[in-house]
């Protein structure tokens, strides 16, 4: 029988390396966020990041039918310069609870163009 992947990284995985004044601006955004990773083979890529906002945004709108959500791409924190420390956190805010209960409702998103 095959054990289950237990998963071992450490809680604040998801925001290490990005820059702090994001995140501090990004708290302080009105209604609901949300921290999306998306599956992308070239997520950690920053020519890539607006790209793949803007499909992250496109599948945010066509889900819930937001009108007002928005995307704000990683943006690493100084002195990152290694690929593999790249974040590939997106952050998703201006929800309503609906929008946001939505989007969580589902463990993974895939559509045509992305996969979160």
């Amino acid at each position: 029988m095959d054990m289950l992947r237990v998963q071992d990284a450490f809680p604040a995985a998801v925001i290490a390396n990005l820059d702090l004044t994001m995140l501090d601006n990004w708290f302080s955004n009105e209604g609901m966020k949300l921290l999306i990773i998306p599956f992308e083979d070239k997520a950690r890529d920053l020519d890539l990041c607006q790209e793949i906002g803007r499909k992250i945004l496109t599948a945010i709108e066509e889900i819930t039918a937001a009108l007002k959500a928005t995307i704000t791409p990683p943006i690493p924190s100084n002195g990152i310069t290694k690929l593999k420390q790249m974040p590939i956190t997106y952050m998703a805010y201006h929800l309503t609870k609906a929008e946001h209960d939505t989007m969580l409702s589902q463990h993974v998103w895939s559509l045509e163009a992305i996969t979160f």
